[in-house]
């Protein structure tokens, strides 16, 4: 049977009209429709060992984790000492049945690397570690480009000085090593003999 042109026309837009509100349903082009992915409720329990440190240290962190996943329910095992910790942690990782979070002293990270699982490229770069970190959470905790821990604290050095000492001397507050050096050259203090009565610095531990 030929087909009229009107008989054309009248196909051809409610093919178009099919080809729209499929696109529609699809998501293709926005809609009426919500084409967001539904939220996944995560429910389960999140393992957190830790040592020398009670969950009061972390009961902060605990609860914003648990605002965002509400249905997740953080349990934490807290040792006393690190003997017992690293022998626990060990057998349990060895067994399969590790905790989900737990904590490594820097340096120890290969005693424990072919255990764990760094994270994922795209989810914490190392490119991240070094924008945020100094360099030695890198050499402690990053392994052949892959990020396998993060700090929970960092030592660090703070200067105090005695202004009126340092005034006395002329001297100037250090800001790197050598000039620290040459103020302490300057407040040291020694009597006839050459036995230093005034140390410029303490230092050491």
């Amino acid at each position: 049977m030929r087909l009229t042109q009107s008989q054309i026309i009248i196909l051809g837009i409610i093919l178009c009209v099919g080809i729209v509100l499929a696109l529609l349903f699809s998501c293709v082009i926005p809609g009426l429709q919500s084409c967001d992915t539904p939220a996944v409720k995560i429910t389960g329990v999140l393992s957190v060992w830790g040592v020398e440190s009670s969950e009061d240290a972390y009961r902060t962190s605990f609860a914003v984790w648990q605002s965002e996943y509400p249905g997740v329910k953080v349990e934490y095992k807290n040792f006393t000492t690190g003997e017992e910790y690293e022998n626990a942690l060990l057998d349990a990782l060895a067994s399969g049945n590790g905790p989900d979070v737990f904590m490594v002293r820097n340096g120890t990270l290969q005693k424990y690397k072919n255990k764990i699982a760094p994270f994922s490229p795209v989810q914490f770069p190392v490119t991240k570690v070094r924008t945020l970190f100094p360099q030695v959470v890198e050499n402690d905790f990053v392994s052949q480009g892959a990020v396998y821990a993060l700090p929970l604290t960092i030592d660090t050095l703070a200067l105090f000085y005695n202004r009126d000492l340092m005034d006395a001397a002329a001297a100037e507050v250090p800001h790197d090593w050598n000039t620290f050096a040459d103020v302490a050259q300057k407040l040291t203090v020694r009597d006839v003999g050459g036995r230093i009565t005034r140390a410029g610095a303490a230092f050491g531990g």
